[in-house]
């Protein structure tokens, strides 16, 4: 379950990298930045999770 939940957001990026990756190139300098914010948000909610959880099994 833990490895899962690790491999998860690797396996996502990768995925969502190939998918978008030539509409991106195309429309790179406007889409850079709602990436990165849309990253940024995900990161910070799987750290309030992993704070949550580490904090459940204690």
């Amino acid at each position: 379950m833990v490895n899962n939940a690790l491999n998860l957001p690797i396996d996502f990026l990768t995925f969502f990298h190939k998918k978008y990756y030539s509409f991106f190139t195309s429309q790179k300098l406007f889409y850079t930045h709602k990436v990165y914010y849309f990253f940024i948000k995900i990161t910070r909610k799987n750290i309030l999770n992993k704070k949550l959880l580490h904090f459940i099994t204690m």
